[in-house]
């Protein structure tokens, strides 16, 4: 009997392990590891999966909730606190800090979680926020292996060369997380394009760009128009077809989102016979779409368009370029989701 017992309790701490292991090493994307932690939702490694499947918006979260709320595992109740914002957490929100403290001093993944409940900006983290020693805890989880760590480190970092080596990390990290890859991929795209990216390689850039437009990321497909123009300094060469192409598909994915900056690209395509035929009633069409949607220099060209009774030659033709990305009028910064490059 004392045999099996301790059989069963090396081969359960075993599992444990592994789905640690797991979410460790690729963020418990798509694993095994998810299944162990579920028929261990008492323990620890149970708790990881609710902190997993809450921001997936899975249907078992609820489920998990519940069964976990009463748990009397400090573990699971800071847990639970950090990630259900209706937990009354049992042990006290006080307590649960001078417990991440101290575990947080030699263990990776309380090292990640009492980084990320410091740079919280929820109300009831309101008393614990403190940046600078968050992304300190963040940098140490990351620099030990943990992908949650390099990516979280990475996303709140204001120092852009960290932000771009540790998001490049991640991309070589076993994460699995294919949208945010898809995302920061697209992100240092939107970086070499603004002449600010700290991957010189124009052709690394073209597959980071490439990899997230077909993965129908938004952002992703603008870079890629926009690389593709061939006025880049250290970019492509010219390809007008995969400029409308690429402009094409992020007008169709912006309208999903209720961004409009890849219908104006669009438009400026039409106007200027970039990959198509000139079209100037498709090139109103969508400077007038971009401009109900808000883009403001699509309600400036609107404005133009609406003064001249026909295609005059006054009405300068607008290249689809790179230039007014990071020129002086920077037309393209003005939409929320090419600036931000998360989309």
């Amino acid at each position: 009997l004392l045999l099996i017992v301790t059989t069963v309790f090396f081969y359960r701490n075993y599992l444990i392990n592994k789905a640690l292991n797991e979410y460790k090493l690729t963020g418990f994307y798509d694993s095994d590891a998810l299944k162990t932690a579920y028929a261990l939702k008492s323990d620890y490694a149970g708790a990881l999966l609710v902190i997993h499947y809450v921001n997936e918006h899975n249907p078992l979260k609820e489920v998990l909730y519940e069964e976990l709320k009463e748990s009397d595992d400090w573990r699971v109740q800071t847990l639970m606190w950090y990630t259900f914002p209706k937990h009354k957490n049992k042990i006290g929100s006080v307590q649960s800090m001078k417990y991440l403290e101290e575990f947080a001093k030699n263990d990776w993944f309380w090292q990640l979680y009492y980084g990320l409940v410091l740079l919280d900006n929820r109300e009831i983290f309101e008393d614990f926020k403190n940046s600078e020693l968050g992304l300190s805890f963040l940098k140490i989880s990351a620099d030990d292996g943990c992908v949650v760590g390099i990516r979280n480190f990475a996303k709140n970092t204001l120092d852009e060369d960290l932000r771009c080596e540790y998001n490049k990390k991640l991309l070589k990290s076993g994460y699995r997380n294919k949208e945010r890859l898809s995302e920061i991929m697209a992100e240092l795209s939107l970086n070499f394009i603004k002449g600010k990216g700290c991957d010189s390689d124009y052709v690394k850039v073209l597959e980071y760009a490439q990899k997230s437009c077909d993965s129908d990321n938004y952002t992703g497909c603008i870079a890629l128009s926009v690389l593709y123009s061939g006025e880049l300094p250290n970019g492509p060469n010219r390809n007008e077809d995969l400029v409308f192409q690429y402009a094409t598909k992020s007008a169709k994915l912006g309208l999903e989102i209720n961004d409009y900056l890849g219908s104006y690209m669009l438009a400026l395509c039409y106007v200027d016979g970039k990959g198509t035929k000139k079209d100037y009633s498709k090139y109103k069409e969508l400077v007038k779409q971009a401009a109900d949607g808000g883009l403001k220099e699509a309600k400036d060209r609107l404005k133009l368009i609406n003064r001249s009774s026909s295609r005059s030659s006054s009405l300068k033709s607008c290249k689809c370029c790179s230039k007014q990305f990071h020129g002086s009028n920077g037309w393209g910064y003005s939409s929320g989701a090419y600036r931000s490059g998360t989309r």
